[in-house]
């Protein structure tokens, strides 16, 4: 009878393992997700602030990472370049 005893044990163990690892997984994938749409949102906004239109602003959503390199080069490229005169 042990053998079974400690079998059970063993499965039960096996099943709170996998609770466990699916909790994890689903926490890390709501975070990363909520972080990414969280500074997509962001994004969107500042680009109605910034007179885009509502397709502009959506696309902000999904490619925020690319509207953070263009804004960074309009806004500090210009800065840096000396005049012609």
């Amino acid at each position: 009878m042990p053998a079974i005893s400690n079998w059970h044990l063993r499965s039960a163990v096996d099943g709170m393992f996998r609770q466990v690892l699916w909790l994890l997984v689903a926490l890390f994938l709501f975070l990363t997700v909520g972080t990414y749409l969280s500074f997509g949102v962001l994004t969107a906004i500042g680009q109605r602030r910034r007179g885009a239109g509502k397709l502009v602003s959506v696309g902000a959503v999904v490619f925020f990472p690319v509207y953070w390199v263009v804004w960074y080069a309009h806004d500090t490229w210009p800065s840096e370049r000396r005049a012609t005169r």
